[in-house]
């Protein structure tokens, strides 16, 4: 009996059951979730800072509304003179 379980060791052939994750998968699987977790962060700040652009804009906005009324006509005005500049016609 002791020798079989010898045997049984030394056998060099070695059956890779594919439900188990080895060392590599592993790896990979937590480099791949580290990625993930990243860039959720990344999105994540970025849409905070874009909502919070937003939010400042239009309480400005909302507290002087001239200040958006100037904004938009010099907006308009500036196309004006570019097209009067380039010779486009009204």
């Amino acid at each position: 009996m002791c020798k079989n379980s010898v045997y049984l060791v030394k056998k060099p052939s070695f059956i890779h059951n594919p439900s188990t994750l080895d060392e590599n998968q592993i790896g990979m699987t937590v480099e791949l979730g580290l990625v993930f977790k990243t860039l959720c962060k990344l999105f994540h700040k970025l849409i905070h800072s874009i909502f919070c652009l937003y939010k400042k804009l239009i309480s400005a906005f909302t507290r002087y509304p001239q200040s958006l009324l100037l904004l938009l006509l010099s907006i308009k005005l500036n196309i004006i003179n570019k097209n009067q500049l380039n010779g486009v016609p009204k």
